[in-house]
């Protein structure tokens, strides 16, 4: 628990946390002086998504990165040894007893998913907008 509560802050406190933070609060506090100024909205939406699309990809490449050549390497090996064809894929790790995907309970993730889309929506009501959504959905985003 404790090690989850150091990962958030450490993802906060993140040159990229602070930054996305620092931005979102600055265009939430303008949104809320101003009032219902789409211009405001238009560029954090347009912000927002650039953020995560990019931040999507880093994280594909970083799963990618090292996991994914240990693998390799290990299939390769076991090439030769006839354990599997080289058209069929490595072969994925299961302990015994496991005979398909378990049903896994909602994560908190999942949840905060669903909030970010409601804040989301909400941003573009107009008077409903003043509330620090864009915030929030940033901050649920590092933490997640």
């Amino acid at each position: 628990m404790a090690e989850e509560g150091s990962q958030k802050l450490s993802a906060i406190f993140s040159p990229e946390g602070v930054l996305m933070l620092s931005i979102f609060g600055i265009l939430d506090i303008i949104d809320f002086f101003i009032g219902s100024f789409f211009i405001i909205d238009i560029v954090a939406t347009l912000l927002y998504f650039f953020w995560t699309f990019i931040r999507s990809q880093t994280r594909v490449m970083e799963a990618t990165g090292e996991g994914a050549g240990e693998a390799a390497v290990d299939w390769r090996s076991s090439r030769g040894k006839g354990k599997t064809s080289p058209s069929e894929p490595p072969p994925s790790p299961a302990k015994k007893g496991e005979t398909g995907p378990s049903k896994k309970p909602s994560s908190p993730a999942k949840k905060g998913k669903w909030l970010r889309w409601g804040f989301f929506a909400l941003e573009w009501i107009p008077i409903v907008g003043m509330i620090p959504g864009w915030t929030f959905m940033v901050y649920s985003e590092l933490t997640s």
